[in-house]
Formats: C-alpha cells, sequence, structure tokens
C-alpha cells in the first residue's frame, strides 16, 4: 500500500456517482488521513516529537509543523483537524460535495508545500 492510496480513495468516495454524504464525510476523512500517515511516516525518527500511535498524535503534526517555523501550515492542520473530527462525529452538521472537493485539494496542496518547503531535520 502506499501513502497516494488514501488520497486516491478520498477522491473516488467523493466523485462517485450517486455520492452522498456518507462518501463525502468518509472523503474527508480519508484525505486528512492521507496527510497524516505521509507525515508520520517522514518524521517518525524526528526527536522533537514521539509518535505513540495514539489519537494524541495527530496533535503532533501541529508541533512539528510550529518546531519547523512553518506556523501557517500548522494552523491549516488544525483546521484541517476540526473538519476532520466534524465529518467524523458531529452529525448535526451537513456535509456536501463541494466541501469535500475544497478539502481533498486543500489537503492535496499543504501536502505538495509540505514536501516542497519543510525540511525538518533530525536531531
Amino acid at each position: 500500500m502506499k501513502f497516494d492510496d488514501f488520497l486516491d480513495l478520498a477522491k473516488r468516495l467523493k466523485d462517485a456517482e450517486g455520492a452522498k454524504e456518507v462518501e463525502f464525510r468518509s472523503s474527508i476523512s480519508r484525505a486528512y488521513n492521507y496527510a497524516f500517515v505521509l507525515i508520520k511516516t517522514r518524521h517518525r525518527n524526528d526527536k522533537r516529537v514521539t509518535f505513540s500511535g495514539r489519537e494524541g498524535d495527530k496533535g503532533l503534526v501541529g508541533q512539528l509543523l510550529t518546531y519547523a517555523k512553518k506556523r501557517d501550515l500548522a494552523s491549516q492542520w488544525r483546521a484541517f483537524s476540526s473538519d476532520r473530527n466534524s465529518a467524523e462525529y458531529d452529525m448535526d452538521e451537513k456535509f456536501e460535495k463541494d466541501f469535500a472537493d475544497e478539502f481533498v485539494d486543500d489537503i492535496e496542496s499543504f501536502i505538495t508545500e509540505l514536501r516542497n518547503k519543510v525540511r525538518v531535520k533530525v536531531r
């Protein structure tokens, strides 16, 4: 399995013919997990953060980006986390295809920027 498989699945879910809110919510979650798993794997040896394999690890991504002096990306990560949590747990909030499209596109842009600009050195 490759990291991009998560992103590909996110795109397929939101773009499926007849897709409904459950696919849009799942698409958001898959795109978020694509970014998280990619970042976690890429920086698992960074001594400034210790990924434990628990839910709290997702918050460590923001810390890692702050250490790398990428506060704008850290802020964007927190927004992604909030949106993903709403998609997963807030049944009162409605999710449409437009939101899923934008979220997946934003995650893809975020990862591209991360790959191009962030160089977190292992200490």
